[in-house]
């Protein structure tokens, strides 16, 4: 039983705290569910007469609690990535909480390193994280900030969206949240991107087939922003109807080429 409970553990992306104090109380409810079955005299029931085994179902029963506990909060439906250059992944249980994060870039583990997110609500998650100090290098009036979520059905991703889009730090210049793919996820990890940046890099390799996951991974989003719209191109829909809010009127336009330059 204990070989089995770990197995089953060890699929589940969760903190390693949460997922430990639960697996050892669910030992413990076993054992005890174990040693009650052993068997105990006979009881009399005082209506019937007849003689019957009384075996306690607490045990059962805060077992399976534990397990439906750990299934609805520990396990992951949703995802949110936050890239500017720091690029930074939640994952966002059934109860809308952040039960683990990841780091895709360097700046994104120096970002992490004095930002405490799990447990967080996705929104409060979101704005601890952008309002964070930590970030505060990596936000100007030229920084892309790019907020995109991929909920587990399409009517979720648009809440989340929604929900995103009306916090305080959507009124920051050039912040956009956009809807992005569950499967995406896969795919821009095995490139070592986030799921974000990793849709902006198919756009611009639509317009430059020559650029790599690898230079894709070292530009800002404002690079790639800037070496779509260089290129003659136009940024992804956002899936929800939105717009992009990029590079304010007032801003010169760069030069030809300037993208491209970025790159190198």
């Amino acid at each position: 039983m204990d070989k089995k409970l770990r197995e089953a553990f060890d699929q589940v992306r969760a903190e390693d705290a949460l997922k430990e104090k639960t697996l050892s109380f669910l030992k413990a409810a076993i054992d005890e569910e174990e040693k009650q079955r052993q068997p105990r005299p006979l009881q009399k029931c005082k209506k019937s007469g007849t003689f019957v085994f009384r075996l306690p179902a607490f045990a059962s029963v805060a077992a399976v609690c534990a397990i439906f506990f750990v299934w609805l909060y520990a396990v992951p439906v949703s995802a949110i990535s936050v890239d500017i250059n720091p690029s930074i992944e939640l994952n966002v249980n059934r109860l809308d909480r952040v039960v683990s994060v990841e780091a895709l870039n360097p700046d994104g583990e120096k970002v992490l390193s004095e930002v405490k997110l799990l447990n967080l609500h996705y929104e409060s998650a979101v704005e601890t994280l952008l309002n964070s100090a930590s970030m505060q290098p990596y936000l100007s009036d030229e920084s892309f900030i790019s907020v995109t979520v991929a909920g587990k059905t399409e009517r979720k991703s648009l809440e989340m969206q929604s929900a995103i889009t009306s916090g305080s730090y959507a009124k920051r210049a050039n912040f956009h949240c956009q809807i992005g793919k569950k499967e995406d996820v896969s795919a821009a990890h095995a490139l070592g991107l986030s799921f974000g940046k990793y849709r902006m890099y198919l756009k611009l390799r639509e317009l430059d087939p020559t650029i790599t996951p690898q230079e894709a991974g070292n530009l800002s989003m404002r690079q790639m922003v800037d070496a779509i719209q260089d290129l003659g191109g136009s940024l992804p829909d956002s899936g929800g109807g939105a717009m992009y809010r990029h590079r304010q009127q007032t801003d010169a336009p760069f030069p030809p080429g300037e993208g491209k330059k970025r790159r190198q």
